[in-house]
């Protein structure tokens, strides 16, 4: 349920395909609605209001879809409570009622760090950085921006913050402004904004599919192949399975071809990684890094 209520409308959102992302959120609804579960059901208002305010910049339709969020019951629970506040502070931002936003965005922020609920908190705190230098309060609005790439930054990976910072990207300017090296993360957070590298991307279709549970069938671009050694797809299913899609020859022998000799195992290898160049496009097929096989 939280992949198709929640994290379909999320993922399209986040790749730009706006219209998909609305259609998303109304099959997910329907989705939601046949469960009767209160949480689920303001879990997709509130999304509903991200997207209005996100996507289309719609803060009259936000402003419904919290109202009704509120009426369910969103401040009952601890997670939905805080994304509410997230979300409303940013519609009172977009609609110009900056103390408000800072109240609502600070008390939302202090839940998040007690709690320890770290996901959205530099959403949040981004958010919260904004409304605070709207209201006169620069020393705050440098904290609560720090606080936002601090806690991104710890959890590996700075998209929600770059999103959020779409959003009110004077952040990003300010506090880039304020460093004394043009190499700190907040210039390399405005090279980005300026950039346009906010939203995700995605090929229109994987270069491989290889389906391993089952009846094995593998794709490439698109289209069905089959190596003439079966050998050749389990040889496949291991490189994907490794780091950087890489292995020794020692590796690939004692794991596909225990129990042979060394002449007729090298043998096989050989012709499981011919017959397996022989279907797959230049650009996947696997190449040799060292000496040749003997």
């Amino acid at each position: 349920m939280w992949l198709t209520a929640i994290d379909d409308v999320e993922l399209m959102a986040d790749l730009g395909r706006h219209e998909e992302a609305w259609a998303a959120l109304g099959a997910g609804r329907q989705a939601v609605a046949a469960t009767a579960s209160r949480v689920y059901e303001i879990l997709s208002l509130l999304l509903e209001a991200k997207l209005a305010l996100r996507l289309d910049g719609d803060v009259a339709r936000a402003t419904r879809a919290l109202t009704e969020a509120a009426r369910h019951g969103s401040a009952r629970y601890a997670l939905t409570g805080e994304l509410a506040g997230t979300w409303h502070g940013l519609q009172l931002l977009l609609a110009g009622r900056d103390g408000e936003a800072a109240h609502r965005l600070a008390v939302t922020v202090a839940a998040m760090t007690t709690g320890n609920r770290l996901l959205e908190l530099p959403t949040a705190a981004d958010y919260l950085s904004e409304a605070m230098w709207r209201a006169g309060d620069a020393e705050a609005a440098d904290a609560a921006a720090d606080l936002a790439l601090g806690v991104a930054s710890a959890r590996g990976g700075r998209h929600l913050l770059l999103q959020a910072l779409d959003d009110v990207p004077a952040v990003a300017v300010r506090r880039a402004d304020a460093e004394p090296s043009h190499s700190s993360p907040w210039h390399e957070l405005v090279a980005a904004l300026s950039s346009g590298r906010v939203a995700l991307s995605a090929p229109a279709s994987p270069w491989l599919i290889l389906e391993e549970f089952g009846v094995v069938r593998l794709c490439a671009d698109g289209r069905e192949v089959r190596p003439r050694l079966a050998k050749s797809t389990e040889l496949l299913a291991f490189l994907l399975n490794r780091p950087a899609a890489t292995a020794r020859r020692a590796l690939l022998l004692e794991s596909l071809f225990p129990g042979r000799s060394d002449a007729a195992g090298r043998s096989y290898l050989r012709q499981a990684v011919y017959r397996l160049r022989e279907v797959l496009p230049e650009r996947a097929r696997p190449r040799r890094t060292g000496p040749a096989l003997p």
